[in-house]
């Protein structure tokens, strides 16, 4: 677990994307929440763009950071979102 001061790592990645969705389950779930590497980083590179592929090339993951108190309550919530798969309600176009 990375700490920095008062503050821990719960979730880092390199799609933003997915970065920003826990970001707002974590929220929605009353939690503080501060994050790292969010902007865009399309900047440091001609062409990079804001990708998994061109944040990965520059080794900069977005990170979630906590309160240390709040800690295992993210954590819970990060497993049980993680753990969450696509269901499928019988309404795909395969069906025929």
């Amino acid at each position: 677990m990375e700490l920095v001061l008062d503050w821990a790592n719960v979730f880092q990645s390199n799609d933003v994307t997915e970065a920003e969705l826990l970001r707002s389950v974590l929220e929605a779930e009353g939690l503080t929440v501060q994050t790292q590497n969010f902007q865009s980083i399309g900047y440091i590179w001609d062409g990079g763009g804001d990708s998994p592929l061109s944040r990965s090339a520059v080794n900069r993951p977005a990170k979630i950071f906590v309160p240390i108190p709040e800690y295992l309550a993210a954590q819970r919530v990060v497993l049980d979102w993680s753990s969450q798969t696509p269901v499928d309600d019988g309404d795909s176009a395969d069906d025929d």
